[in-house]
């Protein structure tokens, strides 16, 4: 609830000037062996030719230096990597400064994120979702999923792994049916939600794969469609070869310092036979290694992420699952030995093309990358897929630390939907007014009235945004919320499609069509309706309404129902059906909302007043007025 806020704004900058100074000591670390590293390769450059002649003694000295170069170069080298984290770090610690509050401030992006070129770059989830129920476009649409600014996946997209973008869109896109499967979510979500230092570590470790977007999708997609180089047998024996005219090619190179030149026929007899050989197998070696030439930053990143996630995740149900994948990848280290054999893949020129000729350099690497990829292929996929996961859920657990109105719902056994103090969280946090909502197995349906812009349509998404939350098993915002897992059905917003040659009252009539005709799945359905068939003449509305109205009334379902008509309030008999309404006052000539949903259907219209206030003119005006008081 809205007062911790301040605590958590303060907390943000102390640990941010806390990690500034982390940072701080890393860059001066770094630099000092960068200069290290100088001055130990300079120094065996110095003393060795200082003491040439004295060779032992400059080539020990050379020596020493070399080592202690080699010495400044591993620890310059993870010194780098620390800093680099921290820099992370700082940015995860400045992206939270800007949302905690609730602020409407978009990190990541609200756009809907697209699958990658090949299908080959999905994946399953390690952590199942049960049985799902996808939203339509309608849903999305009604429910601000995506957005050019402030839309709900912008409020909660955090990610930096382009699966996890596409793990996060996924879990809105089909929120879970099943009570057991969203538990399971919410155990992996509130540790990181607790724990915000060790959120925001775990969200740095992985930050540098925002860069790698496209390349880790390719590192997906390549270890997936790995094949074998050719038959084991041919590989070894090619491999066998390589060796064996490296080595007669080297000797030959001796002979021929020696002025003997005779084993030069046949050395060049064997540099045709293997450019031969290369030349059959280009496609096949091209093949093999063009996958791979981009992707080491990939690599890179997942090992980062991967090692830093089995230090820092803790053991649970839901997070030991995927603290698990990370550890066996870990143990294994196939990133860092696959990131190894990668980095030779951009070798070209004069000397590759020597390599190869002399000693098939291509076939020996591709071998030693498939060598690591095809024996691990589940293991990595099993990794890769944690960190999507994990970079998900910590997208959700930052959304629920930052919200100032936060709560975890409970599942309930009956079919019920009951929010105590429930915001919109498209709504600024410091103006958004509270309403309680509660529909039951028997009070299955609210008539909601009242006048143009007094809340009824921010209501109906507030409902239906906080069940998606639910069930994607984060926080909802609210000070309490019970429900049984739902099916979404909405028609809030309606536009024809003149593609379609569908005109407005078509398409809304598709919509409701699906309430009034509901999968007999055995799932309850959630249905939110804004003005009933709006699209017709006001007679035949009011008839399709009624008559929409008392069925839904009569089905095993719940709807939450905004008009505008009187009429359908007489629906409502307390006992499967309720009205409500939103209200407004007059202060002078301007109308005051309050926003406060209240028992009973409204009293009050305002349209003549908001014309008016738009400017009309007072002569229609007083027209309107005098055919309002004839009835029409």
């Amino acid at each position: 609830m809205p007062g911790a806020d301040d605590d958590k704004s303060q907390w943000l900058r102390a640990f941010r000037r806390e990690s500034a100074g982390e940072r701080w000591t890393l860059l001066r670390s770094e630099i000092a062996w960068s200069w290290g590293r100088l001055l130990a390769f300079v120094s065996a450059c110095v003393l060795g030719w200082v003491s040439w002649d004295s060779r032992p003694r400059a080539v020990v000295l050379a020596i020493l230096c070399l080592v202690c170069f080699g010495i400044c170069v591993l620890r310059h080298t993870a010194t780098r990597r620390r800093r680099r984290l921290a820099d992370d770090l700082l940015l995860m610690i400045d992206e939270a400064v800007a949302r905690v509050g609730g602020r409407l401030h978009v990190v990541r992006g609200s756009a809907r994120p697209a699958d990658p070129p090949t299908a080959a770059a999905l994946f399953d989830p390690p952590l199942a979702d049960g049985p799902v129920a996808e939203l339509t476009e309608q849903e999305r649409g009604d429910l601000d999923l995506y957005g050019p600014s402030a839309s709900l996946f912008g409020l909660l997209n955090r990610t930096s792994v382009s699966a996890g973008a596409r793990r996060l869109r996924d879990m809105l896109e089909h929120p879970s049916l099943d009570a057991v499967a969203i538990q399971r979510r919410q155990q992996a979500v509130r540790p990181l939600d607790e724990g915000p230092e060790q959120r925001l570590r775990l969200m740095a470790g992985s930050a540098a794969l925002r860069r790698w977007h496209k390349e880790t999708d390719g590192l997906i997609a390549g270890v997936r469609t790995a094949v074998p180089l050719l038959s084991p047998g041919w590989v070894t024996a090619l491999r066998a070869w390589g060796v064996a005219s490296f080595f007669f090619s080297l000797w030959t190179l001796v002979q021929a310092g020696r002025g003997q030149y005779g084993w030069a026929a046949a050395w060049l007899l064997l540099i045709a036979l293997n450019g031969y050989v290369l030349y059959r197998m280009r496609s096949t070696l091209r093949a093999a290694l063009e996958p791979w030439s981009a992707l080491q930053p990939a690599l890179r990143g997942c090992r980062d992420a991967t090692e830093l996630a089995v230090h820092m995740l803790p053991e649970g149900e839901s997070l030991g699952e995927l603290k698990t994948q990370f550890r066996v990848a870990t143990d294994a280290a196939v990133f860092p030995r696959l990131e190894r054999r990668v980095a030779w893949t951009g070798s070209a020129g004069m000397v590759h093309a020597l390599l190869n000729v002399t000693a098939f350099w291509d076939v020996h690497l591709a071998a030693s990358i498939l060598g690591v990829v095809l024996p691990h292929r589940e293991l990595m996929l099993g990794a890769i897929a944690a960190l999507a996961e994990l970079d998900a859920l910590c997208s959700l657990a930052s959304f629920a630390w930052e919200q100032p109105w936060a709560c975890y719902p409970q599942p309930a056994a009956t079919p019920c939907l009951r929010i105590d103090a429930g915001v919109h969280p498209l709504l600024n946090a410091a103006g958004a007014v509270p309403n309680d909502v509660e529909l039951t197995p028997s009070l299955r349906t609210w008539i909601v009235t009242g006048s143009n812009m007094a809340g009824k349509s921010t209501l109906l998404r507030m409902i239906g945004v906080n069940v998606l939350l639910a069930q994607v098993g984060t926080i909802a915002t609210a000070r309490s919320m019970s429900w049984s897992p739902l099916r979404l059905m909405t028609d809030l917003r309606v536009s024809d499609c003149l593609a379609d040659s569908e005109s407005y009252f078509l398409a809304e009539v598709r919509h409701v069509h699906r309430m009034v005709t509901p999968p007999g799945d055995g799932v309850t359905c959630l249905g939110l309706i804004d003005e009933p068939f709006r699209g017709t003449n006001s007679q035949e509305q009011v008839a399709a309404s009624l008559a929409v109205g008392e069925h839904l009334i009569a089905s095993p379902h719940l709807f939450v129902i905004a008009t505008h008509d009187q009429r359908l309030t007489e629906l409502a008999d307390d006992v499967q059906a309720r009205n409500v309404h939103f209200r407004e006052d007059l202060d002078g000539d301007a109308m005051v909302f309050d926003y406060r949903l209240r028992p009973g259907p409204a009293q009050t219209r305002n349209a003549l007043l908001v014309l008016e206030r738009v400017g009309y003119p007072a002569a229609l005006l007083n027209r309107a007025r005098a055919r309002l008081t004839e009835g029409l």
